[in-house]
């Protein structure tokens, strides 16, 4: 039976996330809006967009109890760019922490906009680790890319740009500052679709 894969589709590019998943095989990609439709999800991804509309949006239309109750079910949920910025636990704004209400899926502090804003949009390779002693690189596109700092004890950092982490996670949570579904690599959205796939072994 296919995986479904539930892509958060408020604003952003969900649409690419969706593409990128119908690609993987034994996973069944759908874009979710309303609080009903999580029900049946394996797992769920908050894409890119702005981070301020999509805690406005998340309340108004009832979904930040029902991805809370996501996240505390164990299911796999991946945050890239501003999604990383609603699932973290502090959300800073040129040092100084906003009036924004984050969802506390990862212990890390995440400054918004942190490479700069759309105008300093760039692309760069991301050394990535997602097995012990296997690494490779990964086309990493930025935009109005968040920066990670004061990362808690329990957060694993699985990507770099230099030396500084850009892909990060955290028990069931996932986060990229970068956009990999705006590239034709599926690595990071096989590595996460395989996350799921131990997920469910383990409640099995």
């Amino acid at each position: 039976m296919a995986m479904i894969v539930g892509v958060l589709g408020i604003q952003g590019a969900y649409t690419r996330h969706v593409e990128m998943l119908a690609r993987l095989g034994n996973v069944s990609p759908r874009t979710v809006r309303f609080a009903d439709e999580f029900d049946d999800l394996d797992a769920l991804i908050i894409p890119g967009g702005e981070s301020t509309t999509f805690t406005i949006l998340l309340e108004r239309w009832g979904l930040r109890d029902r991805i809370i109750a996501f996240l505390n079910s164990g299911r796999p949920i991946w945050g890239t760019c501003a999604g990383a910025v609603v699932l973290c636990s502090r959300i800073l704004d040129r040092n100084k922490e906003v009036d924004i209400k984050p969802l506390c899926a990862v212990d890390v502090a995440v400054e918004r906009n942190g490479f700069g804003r759309q105008v300093d949009s760039f692309e760069a390779d991301v050394k990535i680790e997602l097995a012990p002693g296997g690494s490779a690189i990964f086309n990493g596109v930025f935009i109005r890319a968040p920066r990670f700092s004061e990362l808690g004890k329990a957060v694993k950092a699985l990507g770099w740009l230099g030396q500084e982490p850009v892909m990060i996670e955290h028990g069931n949570a996932l986060l990229t500052s970068f956009h990999p579904e705006l590239t034709d690599d599926t690595t990071i959205h096989r590595y996460f679709v395989g996350k799921l796939a131990d997920a469910k072994e383990e409640v099995v």
